[in-house]
């Protein structure tokens, strides 16, 4: 069997060819800037009903816009488990702080058992909306959302400049109405800001 991997080439005329040429005569460093992904995963909770979870250290260019958090229980490792679903956990409440500053700013008062989780639902339906400014079209229903796939979104994309300063310490507080169960893995999607500089007539690539 052949794989075959099909990358688009872009040409351009010959008007842009021209800036871009007035570009490399005159030597200067491009920026690019992009947006990367990091997945960190908390193996197994403790079976505590409020918990700390000291997720990374970034640098004030690697700061988290968007996480997503999500919940697995007694899945991990178990081939015949449905690696493609997430448990509740009877969450109540979840934030992230990057140093001082909290996402989001307000409890949000979540109840599963007495179907208490717009607010939530209404983080993971703006995704679509804040990531890629389109419309929302949320893949799962609030039904759905609640039974197999609870994923929290929290969006950290609007931060004061003073978070800019410094390294970044990035951690989740989360509660929940019971004892985590046995066996809990957290997963923590991170998607982040990344910067380099590219010499045009060096080709040298180098981080910032």
């Amino acid at each position: 069997m052949k794989l075959y991997w099909r990358v688009p080439h872009v040409s351009v005329g010959i008007p842009q060819q021209l800036a871009l040429t007035k570009i490399l005569d005159k030597n200067v460093e491009i920026l690019l800037p992009f947006r990367s992904w990091e997945l960190v995963e908390f193996p197994s909770l403790s079976q505590t009903t409020r918990h700390t979870w000291p997720v990374k250290t970034t640098t004030k260019l690697e700061t988290p816009r968007h996480v997503v958090v999500a919940f697995q229980i007694n899945r991990k490792n178990k081939v015949t488990s449905n690696m493609s679903t997430f448990d509740n956990c009877n969450l109540t409440n979840i934030r992230v702080f990057l140093n001082s500053e909290r996402y989001p700013y307000n409890d949000l008062f979540i109840d599963f058992k007495d179907n208490k989780y717009a607010t939530l639902y209404e983080m993971f339906s703006n995704f679509r909306h804040s990531y890629y400014e389109i419309g929302n079209e949320p893949i799962f229903t609030p039904k759905e959302f609640k039974s197999i796939s609870l994923i929290t979104h929290i969006d950290c994309s609007r931060q004061k400049e003073t978070i800019q300063s410094g390294s970044v310490v990035m951690r989740i507080e989360f509660e929940t109405s019971e004892n985590i169960p046995h066996d809990t893995t957290a997963y923590c999607f991170i998607l982040h800001d990344h910067l380099f500089r590219y010499n045009p007539l060096t080709k040298i690539v180098r981080q910032v």
